[in-house]
């Protein structure tokens, strides 16, 4: 019996081992393209920033434009990672992918290993099935949006979740760590200050603790001083307090809610992370109404769990009203996590009957399965990888090309100078010449040697092979760019519906403007 005891303490360890393993090989072995479908074209800002940074050229994607659209927690790791690797070898770009894969993995499978340890108290007898659900959500939740600040940021929230469990179980007080925990968490993803951080720190405040009030407001001077510096180097940096995606896309305080809700309910898959999550709330809130005893013995934790979903659907909300482009799938993470774990700790629960739990969390989980196996279908980057492929064969470099979508995969894997057409990971200048109408003596400026794009229109004749008219136009924030059919220097088919366009950029007419 103390055998058979002793085995299930590490079935979920032994899980966590066998994963591991089975995903470095995967990495290794699968094909970039294959890896693709679990990314997003964003990821690659981070990686070819750090890369950049690493390698000395400064906080920059193309090498031309200083920027901080980025999240720098997760930049920074990445950047230690190249400068680490690329002072043995040099690192290409695609070996550097494939670790990253491995490092998104890595951090999902500690954060499980966290909230094991977390919910063992809860469950009283060890029963490692219920914990394997869990990560059965990992390997359908997790896999996704490798290379984004996600993972960080759920093995962060893992983290503060195993602190306030161990001061439940110990009697103790982890304030400092867990107020390093939140700095960290503010770092790994800056707009969750005005969401799931407040909300911790109000319960920190509202529930008694083991933890005076003096070290209480020392510890959160901490994380206030964190965030303060933040805001303070960027304007020292950049001489503006956010980061230059957040300006960006920030529209406050106009509202935006009834026009990316439209936008919202046409994306079936943003549409389902986002409702999941809203159910699990619903069920959660029964669950602590009927189990007055489970609410009193793990009072702490349950209301940490329930203030991380609440601040995490309410993340959502607010970049519905605010921003100009809605929510990313990846937006959904914080919620999704939370979820998770919650399902997971409904199920621990003892007088939970087995049956009925299992059958509900396949359910759930079936959902996720659905959805997120549904990203497979998403072609979209596997032909841009291609097509940043023969933009390094074809181009110079010392070339340098502007391209409005997808630039982040273009201008990783071309390893070429991309300037970032939509701004987001482009500098300040950048987004003034926007603003201010005056995109044309930015690109004179910048020595723009190429325009790249592509298009979704007609275009593609019945065999699939893309066709071109005489003259090309491409209407971008107001700015018309005319190309004469002669100007095309590559078109790379997008499985053949959305060919890729390169055009050389001197014949390019920008408002009655063309670079001599």
């Amino acid at each position: 019996m103390q055998r058979t005891h002793t085995f299930n303490v590490y079935v979920p360890f032994i899980f966590l081992i066998a994963l591991f393993l089975l995903t470095v090989v995967l990495c290794w072995r699968a094909s970039i393209e294959l890896l693709l479908n679990f990314t997003n074209d964003d990821a690659f800002f981070y990686l070819k920033t750090a890369a950049n940074f690493a390698t000395g050229l400064g906080s920059t994607f193309d090498g031309i434009n200083p920027t901080n659209g980025y999240h720098p927690l997760w930049f920074l790791l990445l950047a230690g990672v190249y400068f680490f690797l690329n002072a043995f070898h040099p690192v290409s770009p695609e070996f550097f992918f494939r670790i990253n894969f491995i490092a998104a993995f890595c951090m999902c499978l500690c954060a499980s290993a966290l909230v094991v340890q977390a919910l063992r108290p809860i469950a009283r007898v060890n029963n490692p099935q219920k914990f394997l659900l869990f990560f059965l959500f990992l390997i359908f939740i997790c896999i996704r949006d490798v290379g984004l600040e996600t993972h960080i940021t759920v093995l962060l929230l893992a983290a503060y979740v195993y602190l306030v469990a161990l001061e439940e179980s110990r009697a103790t007080s982890n304030m400092g760590t867990r107020a390093f925990v939140l700095a960290a968490l503010f770092l790994a993803r800056t707009d969750l200050l005005f969401t799931v951080i407040p909300l911790l720190i109000v319960l920190d405040f509202c529930l008694p603790t083991r933890c005076t009030f003096q070290k209480k407001i020392i510890s959160y001077g901490f994380f206030a001083l964190v965030v303060l510096s933040y805001y303070m180097l960027n304007f020292v940096l950049y001489g503006h307090l956010t980061s230059i995606s957040g300006s960006l896309k920030n529209i406050f305080p106009e509202i935006r809610l009834v026009q990316n809700l439209t936008l919202f309910a046409e994306n079936k898959i943003i549409l389902a992370r986002f409702l999941l999550p809203c159910i699990a709330l619903g069920v959660f809130a029964v669950f602590l109404k009927t189990r007055t005893r489970s609410v009193s013995s793990n009072r702490r934790l349950d209301f940490t769990l329930l203030a991380m979903l609440v601040g995490g659907i309410a993340f959502c909300f607010l970049h519905l009203c605010f921003n100009a482009d809605g929510i990313k799938g990846w937006y959904t993470g914080v919620p999704v996590f939370a979820s998770l774990i919650i399902f997971t700790r409904m199920g621990l629960e003892p007088g939970v009957k087995n049956a009925w739990f299992t059958v509900f969390i396949v359910l759930y989980a079936a959902g996720y399965a659905y959805i997120d196996i549904s990203r497979m279908t998403s072609t979209m980057l596997v032909p841009a990888y291609r097509y940043a492929l023969d933009l390094n064969k074809i181009t110079s470099p010392e070339a340098r090309i502007f391209q409005i979508d997808i630039s982040g995969v273009v201008g990783y894997f071309s390893e070429r100078s991309v300037v970032n057409g939509d701004g987001l990971i482009n500098s300040f200048e950048f987004a003034e010449s926007l603003r201010n109408r005056t995109l044309e003596n930015f690109l004179r400026e910048k020595n723009i040697s190429y325009y790249s794009t592509y298009t979704a229109s007609a275009g593609v004749d019945g065999h699939g092979a893309p066709y071109y008219s005489d003259d090309r136009f491409y209407d971008y924030g107001g700015y018309l760019f005319s190309f004469p059919g002669d100007a095309l220097i590559a078109g790379i088919p997008l499985h053949g519906t959305i060919p890729f366009l390169l055009f050389a950029f001197p014949w390019a007419d920008i408002n009655g403007y063309t670079p001599g």
